[in-house]
Formats: structure tokens, C-alpha cells, sequence
């Protein structure tokens, strides 16, 4: 099925097929208003990477795990199901510094394909 806003596919068959952003999803959220799609990504964008470097930079992991929930809920209001999975992942086991780095992928995941709509 294709995205009528951003001629983007979507797939929901399997988390790891489905794209970065659910946009069938953040579209019916904002009402079907490319403007304020556009708007929401943006915001989403520059939030996560904010997360993303406080969880990098956090000396302990109570405050990793502060910036990953709210980061869970920024996924969660955009249908960003995969970093939302990896914040779940990170959650069930915070001491594997594998967590941490999927979870940061998938970020700049979600990232690059916001960009490559936005162009």
C-alpha cells in the first residue's frame, strides 16, 4: 500500500519489514495535515537525536533509562514501532551494551528516512 502523503510503502506484516515511521499512522494522528506531518517529524527528528546523545553520554544507567522512556513515548506518538521494540528491549536488559547500540540504529534509521522525505 502506498503512503498517500509521501508515496512511501507500508508494510506491517513483520516489525523488522515495517518502515521506521508508520505514516498511515502519524497521518491519522494529525488529521490527514501534510503541514503539520511535516511539522511532527521534524520535531520527532530532533527530539530522538537529543535522546539518543543523552543515553550515549549518561555515566549511569538510571539515566539511560529516563531517556529511553521518554524516547519510547516519542515513538509511540509518531508509529515509530521498531525504536519503540528496542527501548522495550533495552528495558528487559538494560546491562547489555548491545541493547544500547541496536536501539541507536534504529534511531538514525527512523532519522535518514524522515530526511529522505522531507527532501
Amino acid at each position: 500500500m502506498m503512503n498517500a502523503y509521501f508515496d512511501m510503502p507500508s508494510n506491517h506484516e513483520n516489525e523488522m519489514d515495517v518502515t521506521p515511521i508508520d505514516l498511515d499512522f502519524l497521518s491519522s494522528q494529525a488529521g490527514h495535515d501534510r503541514q503539520l506531518v511535516e511539522e511532527l517529524l521534524h520535531m520527532f527528528v530532533k527530539q530522538v537525536r537529543s535522546l539518543a546523545a543523552t543515553m550515549n553520554s549518561a555515566d549511569d544507567m538510571e539515566a539511560v533509562l529516563r531517556a529511553a522512556h521518554t524516547l519510547k513515548g516519542t515513538a509511540r506518538a509518531v508509529g515509530a514501532v521498531r525504536i519503540e521494540a528496542s527501548v522495550e528491549a533495552l528495558e528487559q536488559d538494560a546491562q547489555s551494551k548491545g541493547q544500547l547500540e541496536a536501539l541507536c540504529t534504529e534511531v538514525d534509521a527512523a532519522c535518514d528516512y524522515v530526511a529522505s522525505l522531507l527532501r
